[in-house]
């Protein structure tokens, strides 16, 4: 089996807004009868309305040309072997973050 591997990155950043994009294809056969085209698709959104405090959301998509797998074994070449899945939510939350300093202590002599 053989497969070729492409991939595409796209990453936007508009003030305290993030948007980025993976585009991965693969293409592969056994050069006989099957042939098989993966596609993944994630989205990551990222909103910032303040200095600590963040959004994030994530989705992910696979599309495949053929439901059954190339290979039997569990011996694949596939970085994206999996069943399609429409876009479904991939992480959605809320981050803050502390910013905490450390001070060292000198004794004075």
């Amino acid at each position: 089996m053989v497969g070729a591997l492409i991939i595409g990155t796209l990453h936007l950043n508009a003030g305290n807004t993030d948007f980025g994009m993976e585009y991965t294809t693969e293409m592969q056969t056994d050069f006989r009868k099957k042939v098989n085209w993966v596609n993944l698709l994630r989205t990551d959104f990222t909103y910032s309305p303040v200095r600590n405090i963040s959004f994030a959301m994530a989705t992910v998509s696979i599309s495949e040309t053929t439901a059954d797998g190339l290979m039997d074994g569990r011996l694949t070449f596939s970085n994206i072997e999996e069943d399609s899945i429409g876009s479904c939510c991939d992480r959605a939350g809320m981050e803050k973050r502390c910013f905490c300093t450390f001070h060292r202590c000198q004794k004075s002599e």
